[in-house]
């Protein structure tokens, strides 16, 4: 992987990001509740970084990487935390029971698998192809939702039927594929970062509808978030 061109690529997912979220959120920033902005801009917080740290390190600027690796930290808690605090919202929202539950499948999957990536970001901050790629795959947990939406807008869908049917998950899960061949084409490697996203991916795809519509996950999501502020 060449890192002088990561920022450029990640650079192209944050402009999905914000092209996916502009509707819903940042047209409308005073009709939103608080949570949502922590929510937003922490993850743009983590965008930006996310785009400037490969670019500073294929400009041989290692300590000020090693620095803003150190402030990385405390953001990617700040993505979590006000993550997390975003799912009993959808409570309150216009959303059928069963979309909701859908809904915090969707989130809880991709909030898991970002504080995953970080954490092995950090496992493997000395080796610099294996964190370099898990660091890329926290954008990848951030995109479904946005690229859904993104898409849902485009093609002028009817409300959450295109958002949560799958279509963003399978570009996705394609774009993995084509970087999970390509590493094997270059370097003989598959590195596990990539496969990891891809397999949640795809078993988001087959899964999703039966975990949602089970009894004990409707009765594992009531009893922790029905009653959440």
């Amino acid at each position: 992987m060449k890192l002088n061109k990561i920022h450029i690529w990640l650079s192209v997912i944050l402009v999905i990001v914000l092209a996916g979220f502009w509707p819903s959120y940042l047209a409308k920033p005073m009709q939103v509740p608080f949570r949502l902005h922590i929510h937003g801009i922490t993850a743009t917080l983590w965008f930006i970084l996310l785009i400037i740290q490969p670019y500073l390190y294929s400009k041989k600027n290692v300590q000020l990487h090693r620095k803003l690796g150190m402030l990385s930290l405390i953001l990617a808690g700040g993505v979590i935390a006000s993550a997390i605090l975003m799912i009993p919202h959808f409570y309150n929202g216009p959303f059928a029971a069963e979309v909701v539950r859908k809904i915090i499948l969707f989130d809880v999957t991709n909030t898991a698998g970002f504080a995953i990536s970080v954490c092995m970001a950090i496992v493997n901050s000395k080796n610099v192809q294996v964190h370099a790629r898990w660091m890329v795959t926290t954008a990848f947990w951030a995109l479904p939702p946005a690229l859904a939406r993104l898409l849902n807008n485009v093609f002028e869908a009817n409300g959450i039927d295109l958002y949560f049917n799958d279509p963003a998950n399978v570009i996705i899960s394609l774009i993995l594929l084509l970087l999970v061949i390509k590493d094997y084409v270059k370097e003989k490697k598959i590195y596990v970062s990539y496969v990891f996203v891809f397999i949640t991916n795809i078993l988001l795809l087959i899964l999703n509808d039966y975990i949602s519509n089970s009894f004990w996950w409707e009765s594992l999501t009531d009893s922790i978030f029905n009653s959440a502020p």
